[in-house]
Parts: structure tokens; C-alpha cells; sequence
């Protein structure tokens, strides 16, 4: 972010520090709201969800500590709706 924090120090006069705690709480609002839109449409939105609190290479930090815990604590998709949508690709 480093033309960014160029921008915001020549332009609101923030120092370092107020900028890093921008971007943290800006982050902090964007994991939280992916996390809430990914539990909300499920499917494709979850597990990519998932994946990207896998990724702490592409995401914030903050987002990894939102999204992390969709590993294990995401809603169960009842057995027979699985067994309904395996039998239907692979048939």
C-alpha cells in the first residue's frame, strides 16, 4: 500500500501510524463482511471463503483471522442433500 500511504500522508497529513491503523480497520470491516456474505450464499461463496482464510499470501491478515475459521465452524449441509447432489454428477 505503499502509494496509498504516499497519498494519505501528502494529502490528510496522516503519519504511518494512522494510516496502518486505517488499513486495519478497513480490513477488519471487509472480513467481516465477506465472512457474513459467504455464511449468508453458501456454496461456491463458502468454500471460497474457506480457501481464501487458507491464504494468508493473499489476503490481509485481518481477513485470514476472519475467514480461518469457516474451516470448522461452517454450517453442515444435511447428508441427504449431499447424497442427492453426488448421485446427480455422477450419474
Amino acid at each position: 500500500f505503499s502509494l496509498t500511504t504516499k497519498c494519505s500522508q501528502v494529502l490528510l497529513r496522516w503519519d504511518d501510524d494512522k494510516v496502518a491503523s486505517a488499513w486495519t480497520s478497513q480490513n477488519n470491516r471487509g472480513g467481516k463482511e465477506v465472512k457474513r456474505l459467504a455464511e449468508k450464499f453458501e456454496g461456491y461463496y463458502l468454500k471460497s471463503a474457506q480457501w481464501l482464510g487458507a491464504r494468508p499470501d493473499l489476503v490481509p491478515e485481518e481477513w485470514v483471522s476472519h475467514l480461518a475459521p469457516l474451516q470448522d465452524e461452517c454450517p453442515l449441509m444435511p447428508l441427504e442433500e449431499v447424497t442427492r447432489v453426488v448421485e446427480a454428477d455422477l450419474l
